[in-house]
């Protein structure tokens, strides 16, 4: 239903009980606000896949299968690109850095002042995901941060 024809008939909300989190749901998205990209999955429903939560950038009527993050209590869906509490996703981020330092000398022109899209642009992922990985190899004393760079620890 990617018309704007039958546009009325999708809802912002969904009804009790139907979606589950981390259930997957097809869709394509419908538009771009300040928050994110508005997603109209099951031809049915609008929900909201946001913009720091995800790498990279969407397309207008570009077919996406997201999974449902959350229903609100006021059942306006929130939703994501992975399964909540996917598991893998920070060690693969932080090997990622890992692999980018170890590439570049040991220093990174990144930190967690850096734009969203130069972080993406250098490592393909988000900002979000960029700090988490950091502020994991950072905690187990592999890096150092500094304002505009991170850099491996010299006995790393």
């Amino acid at each position: 239903m990617n018309n704007t024809k039958g546009i009325n008939r999708i809802s912002d909300t969904v009804p009790e009980g139907v979606y589950t989190q981390n259930q997957q749901v097809r869709g394509y998205i419908h538009s771009i606000t300040p928050l994110g990209y508005r997603v109209c999955f099951d031809d049915k429903y609008f929900g909201l896949l946001y913009k720091d939560e995800i790498s990279g950038e969407y397309e207008l009527n570009q077919k996406v299968d997201v999974y449902i993050k959350k229903v609100r209590e006021d059942f306006k869906v929130d939703l994501s690109v992975q399964k909540v509490g996917y598991i893998e996703s920070s060690k693969d981020v932080r090997t990622k850095i890992l692999e980018a330092l170890k590439k570049s000398n040991g220093v990174l022109r990144l930190s967690d002042k850096s734009s969203p899209e130069l972080i993406f642009n250098e490592l393909g992922m988000s900002k979000k995901k960029f700090k988490d990985g950091i502020g994991s190899l950072y905690r187990e004393k592999v890096i150092v941060i500094y304002d505009d760079r991170v850099e491996l620890k010299k006995d790393s």
